[in-house]
């Protein structure tokens, strides 16, 4: 209708909906049904959740510091194009464990040291407190500011929000604000101040007060400007994935003008409801504090990167909804 020459290619995206719609038909069916209690199913889920996410910034440890130089055995197959800043002598390696790009990871990172911090706060115990180090640790180390000011946002509100919810004494509510929040901003500030940090990490983090001026951020405006003007030819309905058509923008990165670019306001929200939808029918409490969280800073880091279009993070992000789903019936077989 608006003159462009898609592929069939394009379709796949189709097949993208089938994928998460059977990830959260499979996620919520082993939440929800079933003989074992409700809350032992979600804190298995959490577990293995936190579980794999520290093995992964584990892993994400040994490729920052090639330790037994194993990064030249396997990184290139697990990162095609991304694995040159882990091989040779680069000066800024960023790991890409085992998802293959660095920001993806970087969010991985986020998710899993939120809900670490939310299992840190529900039950408590040292071992989800070093979880969440690990995790925050290694989201410094894939060296993704965008992954960093998701962590920040998110992790300020679950801190900030728990005051207001649950049966904990006040004092207890105070402890989960200020320890953890103390450690994490003596973290950063140790980062910044000491030199060796400071050139390996430190500095990517600073060029955030500048972000205006570096490279990076002129293309994304360059991006973001095409998605635009794609947006405005037919702002309602969008003007289709187009993913492999010669007019698509080299990269959007602003997965939210993608979604508009793509399918228009209407189906953009009509997508974002549906996300939603169970969180906003969800009881008030801890867990729904913790899931917004999650929202949070999902929706900030979609602002310069994808969530949405990642077939590595979207999963994970499903997942953790599931979790909280009230619109699913529990049913106890016989």
């Amino acid at each position: 209708m608006l003159g462009y020459n898609a592929k069939y290619g394009d379709l796949n995206q189709i097949v993208r909906f089938v994928k998460y719609i059977l990830v959260y038909t499979l996620s919520s069916s082993f939440i929800h049904v079933g003989n074992q209690k409700l809350y032992k199913r979600r804190k298995f889920v959490f577990n293995l959740f936190i579980l794999c996410s520290v093995i992964a910034s584990l892993i994400a440890v040994q490729q920052f510091f090639d330790i037994f130089s194993l990064n030249s055995a396997y990184v290139e197959y697990v990162a095609p194009t991304a694995h040159d800043s882990l091989l040779g002598d680069y000066p800024f390696p960023r790991p890409v464990a085992m998802i293959g790009n660095p920001n993806e990871v970087g969010f991985a990172f986020v998710l899993g040291g939120l809900t670490a911090t939310y299992c840190l706060i529900k039950r408590g115990g040292w071992r989800f407190f070093v979880a969440m180090i690990v995790n925050f640790i290694a989201v410094g180390l894939t060296l993704s500011r965008t992954a960093f000011v998701a962590l920040i946002v998110g992790s300020g509100y679950l801190y900030g929000m728990q005051l207001f919810v649950g049966r904990r004494s006040t004092s207890e509510k105070l402890k989960y604000l200020f320890f953890p929040t103390g450690v994490l901003i003596a973290a950063i500030a140790y980062l910044l101040a000491n030199p060796v940090l400071f050139e390996t990490i430190g500095w990517r983090l600073y060029t955030l007060l500048e972000f205006q001026s570096t490279s990076s951020w002129q293309v994304r405006v360059r991006g973001w400007q095409q998605s635009i003007k794609l947006f405005l030819e037919n702002p309602l309905l969008g003007v289709g994935p187009l993913r492999g058509a010669e007019i698509t923008p080299e990269a959007t990165d602003n997965e939210w003008l993608q979604l508009l670019r793509t399918y228009g306001i209407v189906g953009t929200l009509v997508l974002t409801i549906g996300v939603i939808w169970p969180h906003l029918r969800a009881k008030s409490g801890l867990l729904r504090v913790f899931i917004s969280a999650i929202l949070i800073s999902t929706a900030v880091y979609m602002i310069p990167a994808a969530v949405f279009h990642s077939l590595s993070l979207m999963p994970l992000l499903l997942v953790l909804i599931a979790t909280e789903d009230p619109t699913v019936r529990r049913v106890t077989l016989l």
